[in-house]
């Protein structure tokens, strides 16, 4: 009887999926097939309808051109890694409207010395870029393997871009030793505005750079934590070249402690703007008997701007305990719970900024993501392996009004997973082909979640196990495997009252009348403010661009 049952109740949970109607207002539209690119690595990038992709696949790079209109590829082309400096390695790319520039490295034997170069395409053929142009040649720098050798940033306008880098250290001992940092700002054209190797005033031991940002000005801007003692404080410190002293800052935060440090960015009136997450110290674990050390937890959202030289308008928000509440365990509701009494509760951990949008009127919008990655030790018959998962699991998004007050904020629940084992990372760190990395794919895939404003509304869309479609806040999400289908969802929020609401756009599993496999966050484009492209492999060695249109607008 036991048995009957439970194959009832599963063919009820099979009807009620298969019975699943998608949101209305979207319009999901399949483009012209066309030749499968099969690559590594994968990037997308437009400006308004005009669309490009760059597949990196052995040092040689294909491009394609599609059409929004059209919803198809109209150009093709290959790079030859002959074209490209010998031994090259891919860091990162910077838009600046219809510019796009990709930036690598290549380490000099003969001179010992590191090179950074970029390459301009255009969207009317990327497969004819221009030449590679050399911008920097200095000493050895600090790398992973290769990679990250560099950071790029942009001021608010585009105009103007600060490449960053930092100099191996001369000495070992992080107490002796002061760090050399390269800042140097470029044009939208990428000349040289200025540039220097500028040594920190502070050693290693006692001083920790935690991000940068650029202005229209040209002005770079460093943030650090530097301390004294048992005491830290945190500084800006805001650069103008030409060998001048940079101007300290100092943010002084109440002393709160930051959980993944401060973000930076510009507004479009000039203003520097500071965002970040305050809360707890990692609070010491007992897992399976072994002592270790928590994740930072989040308990609340610090916003701050620069006004010339002048830090001003300090906030701070404490995540309210409905939020830290929602769409978790008891035993986690328990814990909060004390934490109203004690003070000493956890927050919200691993979470961490996704990106900071300031608009025209002076609001801000936060985007924000709990992400974390386990190693996990398995025993097979050769051995063991270790394998990596990788967790995308609640976003946070927030509203700002223009004079720094909370207008809202939402917790919205998901839970992604993607393992890897070590033989498997160690290729996508660049242990087979040192060309074909990008920190922003790892473990990425059709995890994590894209964010668009669209009219009076904003939009999370992410991947996600169809049980979660109307999952209430006492309970915690099913969990979405990558590579396992799922639908896209969107959570809708409306702008002036912070209304939320989600929808399920399509079934990757049966959408338009194919599986859209190789699906990815990272494949999408935004063209218009009613539209997201992107592009999936349909099988029989196919791709296909699917457009989603929002009926409301």
């Amino acid at each position: 009887m036991k048995l009957l049952t439970t194959a009832a109740a599963l063919l009820l949970s099979v009807a009620l999926i298969s019975q699943v109607k998608t949101s209305k207002d979207f319009l999901v539209e399949k483009g012209i097939p066309y030749k499968v690119v099969d690559a590594p690595l994968k990037y997308y990038f437009n400006h308004g309808d005009d669309i490009i992709s760059l597949k990196f696949d052995k040092g040689e790079i294909i491009t394609q051109k599609y059409s929004a209109d059209g919803i198809k590829q109209t150009k093709f082309g290959v790079i030859s890694k002959k074209t490209l400096p010998k031994g090259y390695i891919l860091e990162e790319f910077v838009q600046c409207g219809e510019h796009l520039f990709q930036f690598f490295n290549a380490w000099d034997r003969s001179s010992k010395s590191e090179q950074i170069y970029y390459q301009k395409f255009n969207f009317e053929d990327p497969s004819k870029p221009e030449k590679p142009v050399k911008i920097l040649s200095t000493t050895k720098m600090v790398h992973y393997n290769g990679h990250n050798k560099i950071d790029t940033y942009t001021s608010y306008d585009k105009g103007k871009v600060l490449v960053t880098y930092r100099l191996h250290p001369e000495k070992r001992s992080d107490k002796v030793n002061r760090d050399k940092i390269g800042l140097y700002v470029y044009d939208r054209d990428m000349n040289e505005v200025w540039g220097e190797e500028i040594e920190m005033p502070e050693t290693e031991a006692n001083m920790d750079n935690l991000g940068y940002t650029v202005d229209a000005k040209g002005n770079a801007y460093l943030l650090a934590r530097v301390r004294s003692g048992e005491n830290a404080v945190l500084k800006v410190f805001k650069y103008s070249g030409n060998g001048s002293e940079p101007v300290a800052i100092e943010v002084e935060a109440e002393g709160k402690f930051f959980t993944n440090g401060i973000k930076l960015y510009e507004a479009d009136n000039g203003e520097i703007y500071l965002a970040g997450f305050f809360g707890e110290r990692g609070i010491t674990k007992y897992i399976f008997g072994i002592q270790g050390k928590g994740a930072p937890s989040a308990k609340g959202v610090y916003f701050a701007r620069l006004d010339g030289d002048q830090l001003i308008d300090e906030r701070f928000h404490d995540i309210p305990l409905g939020i830290n509440n929602s769409f978790v365990s008891e035993r986690q509701k328990e814990i909060n719970d004390k934490s109203k009494y004690t003070g000493k509760g956890t927050g919200i951990d691993h979470l961490k900024i996704n990106e900071i949008n300031i608009r025209n009127d002076g609001s801000v919008i936060i985007t924000a993501e709990v992400f974390f990655v386990l190693a996990i030790r398995v025993e097979t018959e050769n051995g063991s392996k270790i394998k990596y998962q990788h967790h995308y699991k609640d976003i946070l998004v927030l509203k700002l009004r223009a004079d720094g007050s909370l207008d809202w904020m939402h917790r919205i629940p998901k839970r992604q997973i993607k393992s890897k084992f070590i033989k498997e990372q160690l290729l996508m760190m660049g242990g087979i082909d040192n060309t074909q990395y990008d920190r922003s794919n790892v473990g990425k895939g059709d995890l994590s979640f894209r964010y668009m404003k669209t009219g009076d509304s904003h939009y999370i869309v992410y991947l996600d196990n169809l049980k979660n479609l109307n999952l209430q806040i006492d309970q915690d999400p099913a969990i979405h495997k990558s590579e396992k289908g799922g639908y896209l969802t969107a959570c809708k929020i409306n702008d002036r009252t912070g209304e939320i609401e989600k929808h399920s756009i399509f079934d990757t599993r049966k959408v338009k009348g194919i599986t859209a496999a190789q699906f990815g966050i990272n494949r999408m484009v935004q063209t218009r403010e009613d539209e997201l492209i992107m592009e999936v492999y349909k099988k029989g060695k196919q791709d296909v661009l699917l457009r989603v249109k929002l009926n409301e607008l």
